[in-house]
């Protein structure tokens, strides 16, 4: 299983190759209106989240997170559901 911290390495990869985003700079706790991260933004992270790690999120799942820690608390429940191994790192 893919540990949290590889997640959250990953999910910022993610962000950062969509927006620009500095992974280093990032507050995971902060959330994606301090991050200058709109719904559009949004919309464009889930699907290079969905490739990273060869995940499905459900239309709507994005609503319920506020900042990075929570996209990787989904992205980790969404792993444990499909009882993936993380997909291609």
């Amino acid at each position: 299983m893919t540990s949290q911290s590889e997640i959250s390495d990953r999910v910022l990869k993610c962000l950062a190759q969509g927006m620009v985003v500095d992974a280093s700079k990032v507050d995971v706790n902060a959330s994606f209106a301090e991050l200058g991260i709109d719904s559009i933004d949004m919309v464009n992270a889930i699907f290079y989240i969905e490739d990273e790690f060869g995940i499905s999120i459900e239309s709507g799942q994005e609503h319920s997170i506020s900042n990075i820690a929570d996209l990787v608390r989904l992205v980790e429940s969404c792993l444990q559901a499909d009882g993936s191994k993380g997909g291609a790192p």
